[in-house]
């Protein structure tokens, strides 16, 4: 991974000025140490754990931003179907989810990122079965209208309550989650609850799911359809020590599984060559076919990765995509160009 250019660079910055995030930019933490604010509207908010080894364990200015731009238009994810590719632990994927998708899968190849993702989902889970909440309903949704969400009136008080117990199970681990990293004894007891908190990698209940993916494995399936011939197998770091663990490890998202309504994702794009298998994963997990299928890809801008993006959005024009290139945060003095 590319050193950060600046302090803009470093996760969750831009994110204080927000108050979406209460922690602090130290990286390389204990998985779930820290607490990560996802706020769905005014006055709710759901209590994520991150923290951990890999990049994608904690969230990152793009995946900010792109959660700023689903508040401001849900209709992108309403009652849609919605994969996001790159995930890490997920935080645009429970946003979708608690705005209204129809079902959202969380997608990566980091194991830590896709084991924390699935912490989260357990979490969200357990404190939708405590507060009783509608099985069919979402557990932490902003309604569109309330008959379509919610089974009768009286759910609206359970939902409000799974969102209170989301919160107190995170506060439980870490009530501060900036001073938690500081805390030896919080840090602790904050492993002490991870340790008990089985991952979950589907949830009917709620419509979320937690998958391995690889780009360069959709990659390698287009190829091979046009070749008329058998897909070559990937191998990939992420690969390792899979085929030996029997527990607690998520299923690949499959080659042909039913394309996506949307796709989205956040700080994918920084090195050399990334672009031709991201392409390739959106072509193949995007429905086309479908009225207001979309890609929704927020990246920021670095001193390493601009030329990297410009030709995405180059070969996106090429494979027949409506693109439209927007920019989205500010710049700074500090190296930082936007989003």
């Amino acid at each position: 991974a590319a050193s950060p250019a600046s302090d803009d660079d470093k996760p969750n910055t831009a994110t204080h000025k927000t108050g979406h995030i209460r922690c602090n930019d130290k990286m390389s933490t204990p998985m779930g140490s820290r607490v990560f604010h996802l706020k769905i509207d005014q006055g709710r908010e759901i209590a994520l754990l991150q923290g951990g080894k890999e990049l994608g364990t904690v969230v990152w200015r793009g995946a900010v931003l792109l959660c700023e731009r689903l508040r401001k238009d849900p209709s992108l994810v309403i009652g849609r179907r919605v994969l996001e590719v790159g995930a890490g632990c997920g935080v645009c994927s429970f946003l979708a989810h608690a705005l209204g998708a129809a079902d959202v899968t969380i997608a990566d190849c980091g194991p830590d990122s896709l084991h924390l993702a699935a912490l989260n989902v357990s979490r969200l889970q357990s404190a939708a079965n405590a507060a009783g909440a509608v099985p069919a309903a979402h557990c932490s949704l902003e309604s569109k209208a309330a008959s379509h969400w919610i089974a009768d009136a009286s759910a609206a008080t359970h939902i409000q309550s799974v969102l209170a117990a989301v919160v107190a199970a995170a506060s439980h681990a870490t009530a501060d989650a900036s001073a938690a990293t500081h805390d030896q004894s919080a840090t602790a007891a904050a492993a002490e609850d991870m340790a008990l908190i089985e991952p979950v990698f589907n949830s009917a209940q709620l419509g979320l799911r937690v998958r391995h993916h690889l780009w360069e494995v959709d990659e390698e399936a287009a190829r091979a359809e046009a070749a008329g011939e058998a897909p070559s197998r990937v191998r990939h770091w992420s690969d390792a020590g899979r085929e030996d663990k029997t527990s607690n490890v998520p299923p690949m998202l499959h080659p042909e599984e039913e394309p996506f309504d949307v796709v989205m994702g956040s700080d994918l794009l920084y090195f050399s060559n990334q672009e031709t298998p991201l392409l390739a994963a959106i072509a193949r997990r995007l429905d086309r076919r479908r009225p207001g299928a979309a890609a929704l890809i927020c990246q920021t801008m670095r001193r390493n990765n601009r030329t990297v993006w410009e030709r995405f959005v180059a070969a996106a024009h090429i494979a027949g995509f409506d693109v439209r290139d927007e920019a989205c945060g500010g710049g700074n003095a500090g190296g930082w160009e936007g989003c």
